[in-house]
């Protein structure tokens, strides 16, 4: 596989053709177990409005490493939200009010209320 080949299936994920680890931080695509995607929980808290807005106000940073044979080719920075019970992709920097469709896509694999954690964060995808 080269870098086009993974950026496209990084892309264009879908959920169904990755195993999950029993933790869910860890995920290797079913097509070429040599490309995988592991999430980086932290303490450090966070505070943008879009992520403390839900029922429990406590977020932390996390950050999401797309690697292939071990080296990162991709890295997604997250927030743990709602007292870790979501993950959601950092907004883009400007509004502050959308995540990319490729950001969605790849949010379904590890989190089972997305639409609803989206909504109340006051983001779209686009």
């Amino acid at each position: 596989m080269d870098y086009a080949q993974a950026s496209q299936i990084i892309n264009n994920i879908n959920s169904d053709d990755w195993i999950v680890s029993e933790g869910g931080l860890t995920f290797v695509y079913k097509n070429d177990m040599f490309l995988t995607f592991k999430i980086v929980l932290s303490n450090t808290s966070f505070h943008e409005p879009w992520a403390t807005c839900h029922p429990d106000p406590n977020a932390k940073q996390a950050k999401g490493y797309f690697s292939y044979s071990g080296n990162v080719i991709h890295d997604v920075f997250l927030a743990s939200i709602d007292g870790g019970r979501a993950l959601l992709p950092y907004p883009d920097a400007s509004t502050k009010s959308f995540i990319t469709n490729s950001e969605y896509l790849m949010s379904k694999m590890f989190n089972t209320h997305l639409d609803e954690y989206l909504q109340r964060s006051g983001l779209t995808v686009k």
